[in-house]
């Protein structure tokens, strides 16, 4: 005996057959998917290094002008992750990373004006926390004073 076929459940069942430039669409929208998504990555991490100047900046001129020590710079990353559960990234040696890469930065006149056109805002934050570790090594094995 042949099983009855709900007209319901016909109609809610896509075809077997792919329309005319099916295929097409489909890879068109879903390179630009791909697209939007770096375009997406890349303006977040733009944003984020542009932050992380920016507190590497504060977290200097705090030390220079009020002369803020490292347990005060300590007790800052305590509080931003208290301020910001689930977001990492504020811990003491990352808040001097973040000095130290505005300090590798400062003395580019054009890093204030035009952050965002540099090169190095291109460049994800762990390259740089990687490259300013090596470059902080290297200084040490040469004895230039860090």
């Amino acid at each position: 005996m042949a099983k009855k076929q709900n007209p319901l459940r016909a109609k809610l069942i896509p075809a077997t057959s792919t329309p005319l430039g099916f295929a097409e669409v489909f890879q068109e929208l879903k390179k630009k998917i791909q697209e939007a998504r770096i375009s997406a990555a890349v303006a977040i991490n733009q944003q984020l290094i542009k932050l992380y100047w920016e507190m590497g900046k504060t977290i200097f001129e705090s030390q220079q002008i009020q002369k803020w020590g490292s347990r005060d710079v300590e007790s800052l990353g305590n509080e931003l992750q208290k301020a910001f559960p689930g977001i990492s990234g504020f811990s003491r040696s990352n808040l001097f990373k973040m000095r130290s890469f505005y300090l590798s930065y400062e003395k580019v006149s054009q890093t204030v004006r035009q952050f965002e056109e540099l090169p190095v805002a291109q460049i994800p934050w762990g390259h740089k926390s990687s490259w300013l570790r090596r470059s902080k090594m290297l200084k040490n094995v040469s004895g230039t004073p860090t």
